[in-house]
């Protein structure tokens, strides 16, 4: 028999779409004077030291849990799509292009943020703290399933974005 779930499954895609993390983003705004690649920095390093990893099964009781982007930010614990769907949710609202990636490192899955910062594609993993150019994703490890923004889902062997309902 499978396990119990509690709550809802819903789509990442529309988890991103949070609205109430618009006072964090916000601020993060202010405190990066506008600058779109000071914002992802601020925003990514507050995830960074302010939420914590926790496992599912820790924090949750469950196998896969996610929890709402500003549920996230609040609680200050989650794992890593927890962190990494927080990060894309704020990016998105001050219009900075950003997915989340849904992939593996090593034998472990994994998620983590692509972002369009300093005219390049970055990787930024809240769980770690790592940043680094997307091209050298795979050198590090890195290997990509699925690209997820709040409005469409991309296998990474895809070359355009699939639309959502």
């Amino acid at each position: 028999m499978p396990p119990q779930l509690q709550g809802v499954l819903v789509p990442h895609w529309i988890l991103m779409r949070d609205p109430r993390v618009e006072p964090f983003a916000a601020k993060r705004w202010v405190e990066a004077r506008g600058d779109p690649d000071r914002f992802i920095e601020v925003s990514f390093e507050w995830i960074t030291k302010n939420v914590s990893f926790c496992t599912d099964q820790n924090c949750f009781g469950q196998d896969e849990f996610v929890q709402m982007p500003a549920e996230t930010l609040t609680s200050g614990y989650g794992d890593c799509d927890c962190s990494a769907l927080s990060l894309v949710s704020v990016l998105w609202l001050r219009g900075v292009p950003s997915h989340m990636v849904f992939g593996y490192v090593g034998n472990s899955s994994h998620r983590w943020v692509e972002a369009f910062y300093k005219h390049e594609w970055w990787v930024f993993d809240t769980t770690t703290g790592g940043r680094f150019l997307a091209s050298q994703a795979l050198k590090r490890g890195y290997e990509k399933l699925f690209e997820v923004t709040p409005f469409s889902v991309r296998p990474s062997f895809l070359p355009v974005p699939l639309p959502l309902p």
